[in-house]
């Protein structure tokens, strides 16, 4: 309801503003429902194992093909669209790269290949321009993907969740910006609404970063002494207290303490 009625809106207000039609937009007021929350399905334990073995029932009718579309969704986060339109001009094996000018959004962007999307891509027969021959449309696509989805035993799995799953995937290893340029996002909320790890790797996450909070920096154990004086005018030397590098007592203050009380009248002398 709520994207129909957006769409009715829309089509007042290009009659009036383009086609200059002396509309009133009657559901300009009118108050929509709310957009309702993103799906969070994932793969969980040996669903990816299962799904991949699925690929060979008799009810698939492009196995090979069904079977290259999942491995390269969740190696490059690759909508469904784009990996049926992927021209094999626009893959770089040799640099690990491909460039789509056909995402959805009508924006144009770079996909690092990593280890595994090269290896499916190396393996694929390439008898015509398009890299997945086997679906023209994604409706063929996603029936294939159902059939093996219902032969293994997978509830509510679309292959659109696999970029979800490639997301999450990449989320940790990679700063947000970077997640939303090679997912094709325009906005850094939509990193939100892909990254979605469940409540035992938040955890597992929020303990690596303990344990790396509690490991001693790198040298920091044979940190040599800094010294520290203050020549006074008198010629007198007044020695500073040493404190280690890296000693987390300091908290970065320098404590300076006077040995004996001095003249009124000093200069200190760098």
């Amino acid at each position: 309801m709520r994207l129909e009625l957006a769409l009715l809106s829309h089509l007042y207000t290009i009659g009036k503003k383009e086609w200059n039609w002396p509309l009133d937009n009657p559901l300009k007021d009118v108050r929509r429902p709310s957009a309702p929350e993103g799906r969070e399905r994932r793969l969980r334990g040996d669903e990816e194992a299962r799904l991949l073995s699925g690929v060979s029932v008799e009810r698939v009718r492009q196995p090979v093909w069904l079977e290259a579309c999942i491995r390269l969704s969740l190696a490059t986060g690759l909508r469904a669209g784009e990996l049926l339109t992927l021209e094999w001009s626009q893959v770089d094996l040799k640099g690990g790269v491909m460039h789509l000018t056909k995402a959805r959004n009508g924006s144009k962007r770079s996909v690092g290949l990593n280890l595994e999307a090269v290896r499916v891509l190396q393996s694929i027969p390439r008898p015509t321009e398009k890299v997945v021959k086997g679906y023209h449309e994604t409706g063929k696509l996603d029936c294939d993907f159902k059939a093996a989805c219902i032969a293994v035993g997978l509830l509510d799995l679309h292959f659109h969740d696999l970029r979800h799953e490639a997301a999450t995937r990449f989320a940790p290893h990679m700063m947000p910006q970077e997640l939303a340029k090679i997912m094709g996002w325009k906005t850094l909320q939509m990193a939100m609404r892909y990254y979605n790890p469940t409540a035992q790797e938040l955890a597992a996450r929020m303990r690596a970063v303990e344990a790396a909070r509690s490991e001693p920096l790198p040298g920091a154990a044979n940190a040599l002494a800094v010294p520290r004086a203050i020549e006074l005018a008198s010629g007198t030397t007044v020695g500073v207290p040493a404190q280690r590098v890296g000693d987390p007592t300091t908290s970065n203050v320098i404590r300076v303490q006077f040995l004996r009380e001095m003249p009124s009248r000093t200069r200190a002398i760098a």
